[in-house]
């Protein structure tokens, strides 16, 4: 039988379920903890901190007594958690939590002294980056000043791989068209997208590229409006605000940019 709480404001009613929540979900790895026995301590240890306290009791209120219990996951009995998971823990374990946050900036600030290893040690700054922040996301703590941090690793990638993945191909296409001297390779490539362009080259040349870059953001935004999760699990914690709407914007760039290159193509041609 869980224990009766004093009355409690709609907000910390929503912080205490939360709370709770993450406590189960943290559990669920581990059958061999009672996740029902563990609410009932949790929630006599908050009865017993709000005992003779005003109601109903303020989502303030109760997150202090929330803060003195602890992260949801140190409910789970260290000799039943993963190696991988205790070490982070241990990381993380330092003041304020800063261990992470150290490591992750460390690693990604000294890539350029560390050579041959530098790729790994900046792709394990991401992972460090990303496990820090979710850890903090675990406990429901804001980043604060530790998103200085955790954030460079994460933005550098980021926005590397978003402007890969929108102006690649139309930069490629450019390459083609502006090398005078490409490996023989490279030649087949050229003549298809360009050996048939008339006079002035630079001008067609600038129209075809423009409507292959409309046609691929025409692709890409309508992948992205059918993918908007592995949008946001991908460049996360940034994308979170990213919905179907702007997949299909990118999408009307596209179609618009293509038509019109087209169109005026046609018609010089």
């Amino acid at each position: 039988m869980m224990t009766a709480l004093p009355s409690l404001t709609q907000d910390a009613q929503g912080d205490l379920e939360r709370y709770l929540g993450r406590v189960k979900s943290a559990l669920r790895p581990h059958p061999s903890v009672d996740a029902d026995d563990v609410e009932r301590e949790i929630r006599g240890h908050i009865e017993a901190e709000l005992e003779g306290a005003a109601a109903p009791v303020t989502a303030e209120r109760l997150r202090s007594v929330l803060d003195r219990l602890g992260s949801p996951g140190d409910w789970v009995p260290t000799d039943e958690l993963p190696a991988w998971r205790k070490l982070l823990l241990q990381l993380s374990s330092g003041r304020e939590d800063w261990r992470l946050s150290y490591l992750a900036l460390g690693l990604f600030v000294g890539c350029p002294l560390l050579g041959p290893v530098a790729p790994l040690a900046f792709f394990t700054s991401i992972l460090v980056a990303r496990a820090g922040l979710a850890l903090l996301d675990e406990r429901g703590e804001p980043a604060g000043a530790r998103r200085w941090f955790l954030y460079p690793p994460l933005v550098f990638i980021y926005v590397d791989l978003a402007v890969v993945v929108v102006i690649l191909p139309p930069v490629l296409l450019l390459g083609l068209a502006a090398d005078p001297n490409l490996p023989p390779e490279l030649l087949a490539a050229r003549d298809f997208f360009f050996g048939g362009l008339p006079d002035p080259f630079w001008l067609n040349a600038t129209l075809l590229i423009a409507a292959v870059a409309g046609t691929w953001w025409l692709g890409l935004g309508l992948a992205l409006a059918g993918f908007r999760r592995a949008v946001r699990w991908v460049f996360w914690p940034f994308a979170d605000w990213f919905d179907r709407r702007h997949g299909l914007r990118l999408a009307l760039v596209g179609i618009v940019t293509a038509v019109a290159a087209g169109i005026v193509l046609g018609v010089v041609l």
